[in-house]
């Protein structure tokens, strides 16, 4: 057969939707569990040393990499932030996006109302199990009070 190559976005956008099918989100689109390519990917354009890795990924650069034993696979999860922080990691940002998605949803109703403790209290009721779901079946650690104080001040 014949080989063809591939932008490496083909392959970031199908893992990440490969996660979602077999995880979270909140969970790394990179790695030997998430992050390899798919069978009929047989190498990476550029073989890469370990320093190489290294220094792509110091740069902000997730590297794809074919490693012997695994086949290509992605090796890294970074954003394009400079500051270091939980939120130059992808899967941090996924779920950020996640629950600003629910929390704007569970929200509509309440918005135009007026932003006092009442309001604070409706807010809580309808996005506190959301939270202690995701903290519970996926444990992941969101503090409820921090991010209702967030949300009101931006509506």
């Amino acid at each position: 057969g014949k080989y063809t190559y591939q932008s490496p976005t083909f392959m970031a956008v199908r893992t990440i939707a490969f996660t979602d099918n077999v995880a979270a989100p909140w969970n790394a689109p990179a790695g030997v569990l998430r992050g390899l390519a798919p069978a009929n990917v047989v190498r990476a354009d550029i073989k890469l040393r370990k320093t190489d890795r290294n220094t792509l990924y110091q740069g902000r650069v997730n590297p794809i990499d074919t490693q012997i034993q695994t086949g290509v696979l992605i090796w890294g999860q970074k954003t394009m932030q400079f500051a270091q922080s939980s939120l130059d990691r992808i899967n941090v940002r996924r779920l950020l996006l996640q629950l600003r998605r629910l929390i704007a949803a569970a929200s509509q109703t309440l918005v135009f109302e007026e932003n006092d403790q009442t309001l604070r209290n409706q807010f809580l009721a309808k996005v506190k199990p959301m939270v202690d779901q995701l903290n519970l079946v996926y444990n992941v650690a969101v503090d409820i009070d921090k991010v209702s104080r967030a949300y009101i001040e931006m509506v």
